[in-house]
């Protein structure tokens, strides 16, 4: 499946949600996010964009594969 770009809009110890352009949000464990270039899930906050692989969960959208393109 393609990547999406998408923006975190809230952020917690151990997820955010992340919208992407379409207005579709995603649930996204902080595992999830590749640690490249220095960066981390910590590194995110609100505002930050990524790119995510897009999978539907029974508990709704999720992103896995997470890379980080700009703080």
């Amino acid at each position: 499946m393609p990547k999406v770009t998408a923006t975190v809009i809230s952020k917690a110890d151990w997820h955010l949600f992340a919208d992407d352009a379409a207005g579709f949000r995603y649930f996204v464990f902080h595992n999830a996010v590749s640690q490249l270039r220095g960066l981390s899930f910590y590194d995110l906050c609100a505002g930050s964009v990524i790119m995510l692989t897009p999978i539907d969960h029974p508990k709704g959208k999720r992103g896995i594969e997470v890379e980080i393109v700009a703080l």
